[in-house]
C-alpha cells in the first residue's frame, strides 16, 4: 500500500523540518495511525512512527541530554511494564520486536510529548489539534446518525486500508439511533475519545484565550457525540470524568436557577432516553451487546487459560492468536484484564494498573478533582476492550492536564483554587494587621 510509505515520509519530513511541532500533531491523529498496519506485519504503521521519534530525539539531543527522555512524572508504571515485558518475553515465548514496538507506541511517544510541550506555543498547538480533530469527528458523527450509515469506514474497510481485525462497520441501532464511530475502529473508541476530551477541555479551556467563549458548545457537542456511540463502558467513562464538570458547575450558586431550569428542560426532552441507558446497565440482557452472563463466560474462559502461566502469561497476542481462534465463549475479551492476565499474567496486570494509578497520583498532586479523567480511562477500560484506544491516549491526556498547570498555574482550578485565594488574602491581611 502506497499510502502507508506516503504517510511515513510526511512524518519523516515533518520531524525533519519542526520536530517538536510534528510530535505535537500526532497527539490525536495517532489514533487514527495506530488502525493502520505497516504492510502485513503485526504492526501499525503509528509503531513505526514512534520509533522514528526515538531515533530522531536521540539525533537532535546531544548525548548529554538523553537522560532528559527518562524524566518524567511516570516512571514507575513505566518501569515496572518493562518488567512485565521482558519476563514474558524472557520466560514463556519471545516477541521481542512486536513487544519493542508497542512499547514505544505506548510508553516512549508519551515520554517524547512530554518533552517536547516545553513552551505554551506548542502546548496550545496540541491543544488546537486535538480540539480540531474532536470537532471534525463530531461534525462527521452527526452526518452519521442523519445518514444511518458510515461511509468513511466502509471505503476505509472496502480498499483494506485499516487492520480488519480492529475496524469494524457498525450498523447496529442503540438507545434509539445508530452507534456511531466516526472515523475511529469502534464506536467505542470515538466515544472514549470524545468524552474524555470533552472533560479535559473543559479543565484546560484558559489555554483557549479569545476561543474560550466557544468551550460550552464544544464541550456539550463533545460529550453528545459520545453519548452517541451507544457504548455502556463510554457513558460509565465520561460520567466518572464528567463529575468534573458536575462539582464546578452544578455545584456552585452562579447562575443556580438558571441551571436548575436547563436541567429540567434536559430531563423533560431526553428523560426517557437517559432512563433507557441506566436501564441497560441494571438489565443488560435487554441491549444487544455482551451481556452480564456473556462477561462472565468471558472471565471463566480467561481463568481457565491463565491458570496455565499465572505470572508472566502466556505470550503477547495468545488471547487473539490462540484463545478466540479454540474456544469462542471469549467473544471480544470485553475487559482489559482478561487480555493483559492472558497474554502478560499477573505482573502484567499489575503494572497496568500501577501505570494509571501512577497517572492519577501525579494528577492528583496537582489538581485533585482532575485525577478522575485518568480514573475514567481506567474505569472504560474495565468495562471493556475498547479497541484501538491504547494507553498512549490515557497518557496524552494526562500530559495536557499536567502541563496546563505548569504553564497556566490554577486558572481553572475552581473551588480549590478558591479556597487557596482566600487562605493567601487571609495571611496577608493577617501580616499587614501585625505591620500596622
Amino acid at each position: 500500500m502506497s499510502f502507508v510509505y506516503v504517510l511515513i515520509a510526511v512524518a519523516f519530513f515533518g520531524m525533519l523540518l519542526d520536530f517538536r511541532k510534528t510530535i505535537a500533531i500526532l497527539a490525536p491523529f495517532h489514533l487514527i495511525l495506530a488502525l493502520i498496519p505497516f504492510q502485513k506485519m503485526p504492526v501499525s504503521i503509528f509503531e513505526i512512527i514512534a520509533f522514528m521519534a526515538l531515533c530522531f530525539y536521540l539525533v537532535k539531543r546531544p548525548f548529554s541530554q538523553w537522560g532528559y527522555l527518562v524524566k518524567n512524572p511516570f516512571n514507575v508504571g513505566i518501569v515496572l511494564t518493562l518488567i512485565s515485558i521482558v519476563g514474558t518475553n524472557y520466560f514463556i515465548e519471545p516477541h521481542w520486536p512486536t513487544s519493542t514496538l508497542r512499547f514505544m507506541s505506548a510508553f516512549i511517544y508519551p515520554m517524547i510529548l512530554w518533552n517536547c510541550i516545553d513552551e505554551k506555543p506548542i502546548y496550545r498547538l496540541t491543544v488546537m489539534v486535538t480540539v480540531a480533530f474532536a470537532l471534525v469527528m463530531s461534525l462527521y458523527i452527526l452526518v452519521e446518525v442523519s445518514l444511518g450509515t458510515n461511509p468513511v469506514i466502509q471505503t476505509v474497510l472496502a480498499n483494506k486500508w485499516v487492520n480488519e481485525d480492529l475496524v469494524i462497520n457498525y450498523q447496529e441501532m442503540r438507545f434509539g439511533f445508530k452507534r456511531c464511530q466516526g472515523f475511529l475502529a469502534t464506536p467505542a473508541g470515538s466515544g472514549f475519545f470524545l468524552g474524555l476530551f470533552g472533560v479535559v477541555l473543559y479543565c484546560v479551556s484558559s489555554c483557549l484565550e479569545e476561543k474560550k467563549k466557544y468551550m460550552v458548545i464544544l464541550v456539550g457537542l463533545f460529550l453528545f457525540c459520545s453519548l452517541l456511540s451507544g457504548t455502556r463502558s463510554v457513558i460509565a467513562a465520561t460520567a466518572v470524568a464528567s463529575m468534573i464538570i458536575v462539582r464546578k458547575e452544578f455545584f456552585s450558586t452562579k447562575y443556580f436557577v438558571l441551571k436548575m431550569l436547563l436541567v429540567m428542560g434536559v430531563v423533560a426532552v431526553a428523560g426517557s432516553f437517559f432512563l433507557e441507558i441506566l436501564d441497560s446497565f441494571v438489565n443488560s440482557n435487554k441491549v444487544h451487546g455482551s451481556s452480564a452472563d456473556m462477561r462472565m463466560e468471558q472471565l471463566f474462559v480467561t481463568l481457565l487459560y491463565w491458570a496455565r502461566s499465572p505470572i508472566w502469561g502466556n505470550g503477547n497476542g495468545f488471547v487473539w492468536t490462540f484463545v478466540k481462534e479454540v474456544d469462542a465463549d471469549i467473544a471480544g475479551a470485553e475487559s482489559i484484564w482478561f487480555q493483559v492476565l492472558l497474554d502478560q499474567g499477573l505482573v502484567g496486570a499489575v503494572a497496568y494498573l500501577s501505570v494509571c494509578i501512577n497517572a492519577m497520583v501525579v494528577v492528583f498532586r496537582k489538581i485533585k478533582i482532575w485525577m478522575l479523567v485518568p480514573l475514567g480511562f481506567l474505569v472504560g477500560k474495565t468495562l471493556s476492550s475498547v479497541l484501538g484506544i491504547e494507553l498512549s491516549f490515557m497518557f496524552v491526556l494526562t500530559i495536557i492536564l499536567l502541563k496546563h498547570h505548569e504553564f497556566y498555574g490554577s486558572a481553572d482550578d475552581g473551588n480549590e483554587s478558591d479556597e487557596k485565594d482566600k487562605e493567601v488574602l487571609t495571611d496577608r491581611t493577617s501580616v499587614e494587621g501585625v505591620s500596622r
